[in-house]
């Protein structure tokens, strides 16, 4: 009967812009953030209402939710945003200041070193896969490494600021790929890590839901089934054969485009 109501409260928050809770919820945002000397939009508070709701630690909170719209339940939901968006806000300002990604771009072309998340199920029949913007392909969950920066605290931060996933990583594909791009060239050398999350644990089930990191832009992400990996362009395609391959050991790949 409880994960019943979790999952409904999962559902009712993809409707948040038209329910009195969530109008409740943003009115106070705004003035807090006003009062801490901020501005923020819509799309941010409802990113971190979603996330709020989905916190583990508001779980009975969350369940209230449904039929409670008490200041107590709102105030602990505005809490957590409000949190979040001095969080973001702090880490929007360290990455303008140090600008310390490895990366040499020019007009036509670009070179980056990144890591990626293999995140799977428990069952591992599914993969966790991010689509960013408009793109028409899906990736693997993770970003780029900062200088001086080691490749598995990076996937750790990237892991945690993007989606608030913390768990053991294993080091699994080391990667040297050649991506051609309407106009752009991109040579990326990449780290993959595989982990395992319990989909209970971090209540990401069969949505799609939005980045916590509002510093990478508008990235979505959703559970894609292994069975099913070839119907989606993914990058870099010679990836969808090491996910069916599921090797235990390190490999290194080079995948060419161009």
């Amino acid at each position: 009967m409880f994960s019943t109501i979790i999952r409904t409260a999962i559902r009712f928050s993809s409707a948040a812009r038209n329910n009195i809770l969530y109008d409740r919820i943003s009115t106070r945002c705004k003035m807090r953030a006003k009062n801490n000397n901020f501005t923020v939009d819509e799309d941010n508070i409802l990113v971190f209402y979603r996330g709020a709701l989905k916190q583990q630690d508001l779980l009975k909170c969350r369940a209230e939710c449904i039929i409670d719209t008490s200041d107590r339940n709102i105030e602990d939901i505005v809490d957590v945003i409000i949190n979040k968006l001095n969080l973001k806000k702090q880490m929007i300002l360290r990455k303008e200041e140090n600008n310390m990604v490895i990366t040499i771009k020019n007009e036509n072309n670009r070179f980056g070193v990144r890591v990626s998340g293999i995140i799977y199920n428990k069952d591992k029949t599914k993969v966790f896969m991010q689509r960013q913007g408009n793109h028409d392909f899906y990736m693997f969950p993770g970003g780029r490494i900062e200088l001086h920066e080691d490749s598995c605290d990076a996937i750790k931060r990237e892991l945690k600021e993007e989606l608030n996933i913390e768990e053991n990583v294993k080091l699994s594909y080391i990667g040297e790929s050649f991506i051609e791009f309407p106009n752009l060239k991109y040579h990326e050398i990449s780290f993959f890590y595989k982990l395992i999350i319990d989909e209970d644990k971090y209540k990401y089930y069969d949505d799609e839901y939005d980045s916590l990191d509002l510093t990478e832009g508008k990235s979505k992400y959703k559970w894609i089934k292994i069975d099913e990996i070839d119907k989606y362009k993914i990058n870099p395609e010679i990836m969808k054969e090491k996910l069916k391959e599921d090797n235990n050991e390190l490999t290194h790949f080079i995948y060419r485009e161009y």
